[in-house]
Order: C-alpha cells, then structure tokens, then sequence
C-alpha cells in the first residue's frame, strides 16, 4: 500500500509438483491416462506420456470432488486476514485481481472442460 504496488495472485497452475497435479493426487485421478476425445487426438499411442499427462487434466476439470478441492482451498486462501495489517485477502486493495488457473488447457478434451470449470 506504501507504494501503490497492485498484485495478481496466481491460485493454481500446471507444474509439476504443485498446482492441479497436485490437487489431482488429493481427488485420485493422478494416474489417469483418461484421453477424452480421441476425435482430436492424432496420436497413435493409447496412452499419454508424463508431458502430455500433464496438460490432459480432464478428469481434474469435470469430477465435482476435485472442483469442491478448488472451492474448498480458493476460499481459505481468498478469506484469509493478513497478518501484518488485518485485512483478509478478499479486501486487501494490494490485491488488483485473481488468476484463478495459470495458462488452463487441457490439450485432447476440446475448449468446452476448460471453460465449463
């Protein structure tokens, strides 16, 4: 506030160790090799290999344990009061806006699991 510095928190992203693979591990689809529509996969594996495993989160997208997971933690984030000055996140001027996924795809599900979360 001293310097009129706006941020933009980044809630969730699709790296590796943290993130939606995370979550995905929490909702038990981490191991899915779920591709699903084949229609636009010009592949000819049947399965997806860890690169594309992870830009494939469609089960993470769609099943409403994992979105209750996303709702569960976006709002403990969100309510949080900061300690060095009492005021929850959700009311801090600092804040300019959320990124609520960083850079969302999911590369064989279509645009409709993206934009439906």
């Amino acid at each position: 506030a001293k310097y009129n510095i706006k941020l933009t928190p980044i809630l969730l992203n699709l790296w590796i160790d943290d993130g939606v693979p995370l979550f995905e591990k929490f909702c038990g689809s981490d191991s899915s090799n779920y591709r699903p529509t084949p229609s636009i996969d010009l592949r000819t594996e049947t399965t997806l290999n860890a690169s594309e495993r992870l830009q494939t989160p469609y089960k993470w997208y769609t099943d409403p344990d994992c979105r209750q997971y996303v709702k569960d933690f976006i709002t403990k984030v969100v309510t949080r009061v900061n300690t060095i000055n009492g005021i929850a996140y959700k009311d801090d001027p600092t804040i300019f806006s959320w990124n609520m996924l960083n850079e969302p795809r999911c590369k064989y599900c279509g645009p409709e699991a993206v934009t439906e979360w």
